[in-house]
């Protein structure tokens, strides 16, 4: 069984002002799955499935096998 590996995800989103505009122009953000959470899906996804693993090893056996 392979560890799981977790990474960062780092977002861009340049602001651009324009000489004939007022203001500034920003992409919006992309959806969260839970309103100002940091999980992103992999690792709402990456919970149950451990769960799932862990509870389907026969009795007694070791994860760090």
């Amino acid at each position: 069984m392979t560890p799981a590996k977790f990474r960062v995800i780092v977002t861009h989103r340049p602001k651009y002002a324009y000489r004939n505009c007022d203001g500034v122009v920003q992409a919006p953000a992309s959806p969260d799955l839970i309103e100002s959470g940091l999980p992103t899906e992999a690792l709402l996804v990456q919970i149950p499935v451990a769960k799932h693993a862990a509870a389907a090893l026969p009795a007694g056996s070791d994860l760090r096998a």
